[in-house]
C-alpha cells in the first residue's frame, strides 16, 4: 500500500500542483475568457484529438511489452521504435496541418497559421524523445524525472496563460502560446537525457523485421486509443457539425476540463499501478494484484464522490462567469464514469502484459463506438447534457466489458463478482448526487464519516 501511495502521490500530487494553480486563477481567468473562447477550444481539440490516436501508432503498447520481454536487450528494439517514430512523426505533422488549414472556425481565422506551427513544432523535434524517455523512467519505477518535469512544463503553461490571457489580453491564443511553450521545455529536456545520459539514440537504418512485429503488436492499440478520442472528443465534433451555438460548446468544454483533472488523476493512478500490477502478474501473484485492485477501488471512490458532492460549491467559489458557473451538474455527470475506471485498469493492465492487444480493441472501440452514435442521436435532440449521459454511459461500457466477452473474461479474475460491484459503485453515486443537493453542514458531516470508514477499508486491504 505505502509503495502505490509513494508512486501514485509522484505520479498524481507533483504533477497535479500546476492544475491546482490553475483552478485557483480560474476567477480571473474566466473573467478575460468568454464562452466563444472555450468554443473555439473546444472545436480546436475536437478535430486535433481525432487523429491524436495516429500521433504514435500505437508504439508505446509495445515499448511497455518489450521492456518486460526483451531483458537486457530491450534498448535495442527501442531505438529502433525511436528512428521510426521520428520518421513517422513528420508525416503525421503534414497530415494534421492539413486538417487543422480547414476547420479551425472563422473567429480565429487571422491565426491559423501560427496555430498550425505551435500545434506540430513540439511534436516533430521531440515527441519521440518525450515518449520514450517518459516510458524508461516510468517503466523502471522511477517516476521523480518524470513528475518532476510535468511539474516544471505545468507550472509554465499556467503562468504563460496568466500572462497572456490575464495581462496581454489574447484571449483563446494564450492557450496555445502557453501550451507550446511548457511543452517545448518537457520535450526538449528528455531529448537531452535519452541521447546523451542513457544513450538511447535513434536508429535510422530500419529494420523492416523488427518494425512489422512492432507493428503488429502496436495497430490493434489504435482502436484502444482512438476510443478515447470517441468519447472524450466526438462529442464536441458533433455539436460542431449540428450546429451547436459557439457558447453551448464553449460551456460543455469548460465543463470537461474538470473531466481532464480525473483525467490526470486517472493517468497518475495507472503510472503507480500498472508497472506493480505487470510485477505481480510476472510473479503469478494475484492475491497482491486484487490488493493492487482494492486500493485504486477505494481512491476513485472517495475522489469521485467527493467531486460530486462538493461541485456546486467549487464552481460557486472558483468560476466568475455566470454562463460557465451553471455546468458543475454537466461537470459531477463527465466525472462520475471515473468510479468504474479501476475495472478497466486492471483488465487492460493484464492485456498489454500478455500482448493481447487485439482483445483490448474490441472494447475500447465498442465504448467508443457507444459514445459516438450516442452523440449523433442524442445531441442535435437534447443538447449537451445528453453528452454527458453518454461519456457516463461509454465509461460505464469500457469498465465492464472486459470482464464480460468471452475473449477477455477469464484473463483476469476479479477479487468480488462484477455485478456486486456494478451495484455498489451505482449506490455510492447516487448518494452522492443526492448529498450534492443538500445544505452545506450535511455535506461537511457526510464527508467526514465517509473518509473515516474509507479509512478504516484501506488499513484492511
Amino acid at each position: 500500500m505505502s509503495k502505490l501511495l509513494k508512486n501514485t502521490a509522484y505520479y498524481g500530487i507533483v504533477p497535479a500542483v500546476p492544475k491546482v494553480v490553475s483552478i485557483l486563477l480560474l476567477p480571473l481567468l474566466t473573467m478575460h475568457l468568454t464562452s466563444v473562447d472555450y468554443g473555439i477550444a473546444g472545436t480546436f481539440v475536437a478535430y486535433t484529438t481525432a487523429i491524436a490516436a495516429f500521433s504514435t501508432l500505437g508504439c508505446t503498447a509495445f515499448i511497455t511489452s518489450s521492456f518486460y520481454h526483451y531483458g537486457s536487450h530491450y534498448k535495442i528494439i527501442w531505438r529502433q521504435v525511436y528512428g521510426f517514430l521520428q520518421y513517422w512523426m513528420v508525416l503525421f505533422a503534414i497530415l494534421q496541418s492539413v486538417l487543422l488549414y480547414f476547420i479551425i472556425p472563422e473567429e480565429a481565422i487571422e491565426n491559423r497559421w501560427l496555430i498550425i506551427i505551435l500545434a506540430n513544432f513540439n511534436n516533430v523535434f521531440f515527441g519521440p524523445s518525450a515518449i520514450l524517455g517518459a516510458m524508461y523512467y516510468r517503466l523502471n519505477q522511477e517516476p521523480k524525472p518524470v513528475v518532476f518535469r510535468s511539474l516544471a512544463c505545468g507550472l509554465i503553461t499556467v503562468f504563460s496563460n496568466l500572462i497572456f490571457i490575464v495581462y496581454l489580453e489574447s484571449g483563446y491564443m494564450g492557450w496555445y502560446i502557453s501550451s507550446f511553450l511548457g511543452t517545448f521545455c518537457i520535450n526538449a529536456s528528455y531529448w537531452y537525457v535519452l541521447n546523451h545520459r542513457l544513450g538511447l539514440k535513434p536508429s535510422y537504418i530500419l529494420n523492416l523485421k523488427a518494425i512489422k512485429h512492432v507493428l503488429k503488436v502496436s495497430l490493434p492499440t489504435i482502436p484502444h486509443a482512438y476510443s478515447t478520442y470517441l468519447i472524450n472528443g466526438s462529442n464536441k465534433f458533433v455539436m460542431d457539425r449540428a450546429n451547436t451555438p459557439l457558447s453551448a460548446i464553449g460551456q460543455f468544454n469548460f465543463a470537461s476540463e474538470f473531466m481532464s483533472y480525473f483525467e490526470l488523476f486517472a493517468s497518475a493512478v495507472n503510472s503507480a499501478i500498472s508497472p506493480m500490477f505487470m510485477e505481480e502478474l510476472k510473479r503469478g501473484n494475484i492475491l497482491a494484484s486484487h490488493r493492487i485492485f482494492k486500493q485504486s477501488l477505494v481512491f476513485f471512490s472517495i475522489a469521485v464522490c467527493g467531486f460530486i458532492i462538493w461541485s456546486r460549491e467549487i464552481f460557486l467559489v472558483m468560476v466568475r462567469n455566470e454562463d460557465l458557473s451553471s455546468t458543475y451538474w454537466i461537470a459531477s455527470i463527465l466525472v462520475a464514469g471515473f468510479i468504474h475506471r479501476p475495472l478497466y485498469l486492471a483488465v487492460t493492465s493484464a492485456m498489454f502484459y500478455y500482448e493481447k492487444t487485439a482483445s483490448l480493441m474490441k472494447i475500447s472501440l465498442t465504448g467508443g463506438l457507444i459514445a459516438f452514435l450516442g452523440y449523433c442521436m442524442c445531441i442535435p435532440l437534447w443538447g449537451i447534457t445528453s453528452a454527458a449521459i453518454i461519456t457516463y454511459l461509454s465509461f460505464l461500457a469500457i469498465g465492464y466489458l472486459g470482464y464480460v466477452l468471452p475473449s477477455t473474461r477469464k484473463l483476469y479474475i476479479l477479487p468480488y463478482k462484477v455485478w456486486n460491484i456494478f451495484i455498489a459503485l451505482h449506490a455510492l453515486l447516487v448518494v452522492a448526487f443526492f448529498i450534492m443537493q443538500t445544505p452545506l453542514y450535511i455535506k461537511v458531516i457526510f464527508s467526514i464519516s465517509i473518509l473515516i470508514l474509507l479509512n478504516k477499508i484501506r488499513n484492511n486491504l
